[in-house]
Order: C-alpha cells, then sequence, then structure tokens
C-alpha cells in the first residue's frame, strides 16, 4: 500500500490515503520458517527508495574452533515507480491573461505549465475554465514555480525561485486576452536575499513568497522564516526597496501561512490554515505604519472565515467571481484535483477586532449602539458554499 496525502473523506487529522500497489516482491514460498526477521529495507543503491534485503546467517561448527557463522546479504533493488506525487499538487489559480478573473494553472513535476482560461460568460455558482495550451517548459521543481503579476500590467507571470539564495527568476507573460506567451528567464532578484538551504518535502514550506503589499499591482518580494517571521521588499518600477521586518511570528510554522487579498483591498493579507480541520485565521493588511518592530501594521481575525471544510493542504484561495476582488476558499482534492469553492460575499470590510498585533490598535470605547444593526459593524469576510462544483478535472498521475 503506498501511503499519499489525504482528504476530510479519509478519516480527521492528517490519516493518510492509502492506494493498493502491485506486489513489490514475491518471498520465498518455497522455503518453511518464519522468514521475516530476515528481512530489511534500506536505500542501499542510494536512490529515495528502501531496497529489499535478506540477512540469512548459517552456522558452522568445529571441534577446533568451536560454533562460528557466516552471513549471506543478498539485496533485491528496487526499480519501481509512481506513487509518489497527487494530481492536487500541481493545481495554481492566477489572472493569466488580464481579464480579471483567476485562471487555472497546472504545473507538472517537471515544470511544464498548462492553462485554462476562466470563462468571462459563466456565473459565479459554475464558474467554468477551457484548455487554451501549455505555456511553458521550465526544467525545474515545480514547488519553485510561483505565479504572480511581477510588472503590474495585469498579467500573472511565471516566477522561479533557486532555493538556495532566494534569487529570482522573471518569465514575463506578455500574452494576450486569448493566447498566454512566456518569455525566456531573466534575474529579477538577486543577492541572496532569502536563504533556504533545509527543504522539506511539503510543496507549502516556502520561503520565498510574492504578494501585492501597496496595491499598487506589483508583486512583492517577501522572505518567511520557518516560525513565519518576514521581511520584505516592495518590488516598484526602478527596483526593490527594502522594507526589513514586515510581519512578526505568530507562533505557528511556515509551510501553513498563506498570502492572499481577503477583503479586496488590493493589498495582501497575512492568514494561518490549520492543517488539520482547514480553518483560517488571518490579519489585514493595515499600511505602512510603523509598530514595534514592523514596518507595517496588521489587524488580526481569529474567527472570521468559515468553519474548515477541509485538510489545510487542500486548501487554496483563487479570486473566482466576477465582480469582487476577494480570495475564495477553494477545496482542491488530492487525488483527483477536483475543487469546490466557497465565495468570499461580503459587503463591508469594517469589524472591531482585536487590533494590530504588532502594537496598540483602536480600542472599543463600548458607546451604546443600535441593537436592531448590531452597532454598524460588519465582519471582513464571510462566505456561503457555492452550489455547485467549481470544476472537477482528472489529470494524469505524474
Amino acid at each position: 500500500m503506498i501511503n499519499q496525502r489525504g482528504s476530510l473523506s479519509d478519516g480527521p487529522g492528517l490519516k493518510p490515503h492509502w492506494v493498493a500497489a502491485s506486489k513489490a516482491h514475491q518471498g520465498f514460498p518455497s522455503e518453511k520458517g518464519n522468514l521475516r526477521k530476515q528481512i530489511l529495507f534500506g536505500r542501499v543503491y542510494g536512490n529515495r527508495s528502501h531496497d529489499y534485503i535478506r540477512f540469512t546467517e548459517t552456522e558452522k561448527s568445529s571441534a577446533t574452533t568451536g560454533n562460528r557463522y557466516t552471513y549471506t546479504i543478498n539485496v533485491w533493488k528496487n526499480t519501481g515507480a509512481g506513487g509518489t506525487r497527487v494530481n492536487g499538487d500541481g493545481v495554481e489559480f492566477c489572472d493569466m491573461n488580464g481579464d480579471g478573473y483567476d485562471d487555472m494553472l497546472y504545473i507538472w513535476d517537471g515544470g511544464m505549465v498548462d492553462v485554462w482560461l476562466r470563462s468571462t460568460t459563466s456565473s459565479d455558482n459554475a464558474p467554468s475554465f477551457t484548455y487554451n495550451a501549455q505555456v511553458a517548459k521550465l526544467a525545474v521543481d515545480r514547488k519553485w514555480i510561483q505565479a504572480a503579476d511581477w510588472d503590474g500590467d495585469g498579467r500573472c507571470d511565471l516566477l522561479v525561485t533557486n532555493h538556495e539564495l532566494g534569487d529570482v527568476t522573471l518569465h514575463k507573460n506578455t500574452g494576450s486576452s486569448t493566447s498566454i506567451t512566456i518569455g525566456a528567464g531573466q534575474t529579477v532578484v538577486s543577492g541572496s536575499k532569502c536563504r533556504q538551504l533545509y527543504v522539506t518535502p511539503g510543496l507549502t514550506d516556502l520561503a520565498v513568497r510574492f504578494g501585492d503589499l501597496d496595491g499598487d499591482g506589483r508583486a512583492d518580494y517577501l522572505c518567511m522564516d520557518p516560525d513565519g517571521r518576514t521581511v520584505g521588499w516592495l518590488n516598484t518600477a526602478s527596483g526593490l526597496t527594502e522594507l526589513n521586518q514586515i510581519k512578526v511570528s505568530v507562533g505557528f510554522d511556515r509551510p501553513n501561512h498563506r498570502w492572499a487579498d481577503v477583503n479586496g483591498d488590493g493589498r495582501v493579507d497575512f492568514l494561518w490554515v490549520d492543517k488539520h480541520t482547514g480553518n483560517v485565521e488571518f490579519w489585514e493588511n493595515n499600511g505602512f505604519t510603523p509598530s514595534i518592530g514592523s514596518s507595517m501594521n496588521w489587524i488580526g481575525y481569529p474567527s472570521s472565515w468559515i468553519a474548515g471544510k477541509e485538510r489545510g493542504q487542500n486548501i487554496l484561495f483563487p479570486k473566482l467571481q466576477a465582480h469582487s476582488k476577494r480570495a475564495d476558499y477553494q477545496i482542491t482534492l488530492p487525488i483527483t484535483g477536483k475543487g469546490t469553492a466557497y465565495l468570499n460575499k461580503c459587503t463591508g470590510d469594517g469589524g472591531v477586532g482585536p487590533g494590530p498585533d504588532d502594537g496598540a490598535g483602536a480600542v472599543d470605547p463600548g458607546l451604546p449602539t443600535d441593537p436592531y444593526n448590531n452597532g454598524g459593524n460588519t465582519v471582513p469576510v464571510c462566505c456561503s458554499k457555492m452550489g455547485l462544483q467549481a470544476r472537477g478535472f482528472d489529470f494524469a498521475y505524474i
């Protein structure tokens, strides 16, 4: 049985999804006795797969030397393949043709990128995507490929990170509304700004992230520590401007943090997704007001999103609605790649929160309020379940 990343249907917590595999080794059916203690598994050939090892002991007795033993080691090399990746790993969303809708990308493990364009005539309740083309062959592990609008032209580009240095290569999108064209790579970030020397297997443990901090339409450069503390650089037309620390750690680990525009103001917010339940906490981007060690200010909302609907690693935050810039809550099932979205439908961005986490913020004075309008306050985000699945895609295993 092969252990793969599971979903809520596999059980609570992080229970894996088990996939039946062919018989790895037929054993030794002609031999009698319990042979289990002779069998070991180890990486004899130095690759990622464990090989099959049989360790046998033979006793030799002698009147002059006493009992002696000889040991024989036989190894069967593991040449198997498959089962190490799941379909949902490659699904991403970003506006590739500049029409205001997030399109769907499938980033293959070997760095090929396919694009499905979001229909501008389909409704929010049933958004549809039409295959456009394979737009890039970047020959790099998909973990290091991210889509974001680097130059502010409204179309998402492809950004490849050298994790050992933090340097970034831009593959600029020069396409049109109907055809996506990805150019050759050019270095846009250098100087070893964000080194990630220790690499974990998970796709979401990324030191380098991209998000628009100031709302100018350009993706800025973010560098996250393992505990979530973040430093940043503004991406301007004239180059990068260092901001130093922009966000303190909130006590959660890096793989479970995301950056997405929750309230639709054009500036990226800071999210944490519970890996077990999919519950979301977020900190609203409150602009460039320095506060206790950070060059930016953030307002925390610990309980303002819908209760989690799926495990955290299966959650994405695309913008799927026709007339909204807000990030929605998208479930992408790991085995099939099929998605179901919960739309972020709120009309107001206010609300009395606990105040900026990086310093003192506004405090509710507790004045009398009209009991019929909840004091005029609205929570910053709410979601209503879509009536239909967003769209299901059955990709081949890779």
